[in-house]
């Protein structure tokens, strides 16, 4: 869940940021531990909105997920702090 705000420049273009929280579920293996491993994440980011027509637009965005998994407590004992990055692009339709 990620709250969003937008600047908009004119009609077509505006930049936006967010900030939210993310639970991410994955299976054994790589960075995730156990059966059904679950981190929760703080999650920021930033992008861009441009609009081909009123209701058609394109979006680009680049978010950062800060996660801490206890469930693997490592060789020091306090588990495995990750980021992860993604970078997106999308349509956007609006009715």
């Amino acid at each position: 869940m990620s709250g969003i705000g937008s600047i908009p420049f004119n009609e077509q273009f505006s930049l936006f940021g967010k900030l939210g929280y993310a639970v991410i579920t994955g299976k054994p293996g790589g960075s995730f531990t156990g059966s059904d491993a679950n981190n929760r994440a703080i999650t920021y980011g930033f992008g861009g909105q441009f609009n081909i027509t009123p209701v058609v637009g394109v979006r680009l965005g680049w978010d950062k997920y800060k996660f801490n998994d206890n469930t693997n407590p490592g060789f020091n004992g306090y588990g495995t702090n990750g980021n992860a990055t993604l970078i997106s692009i999308g349509v956007l339709f609006k009715f």
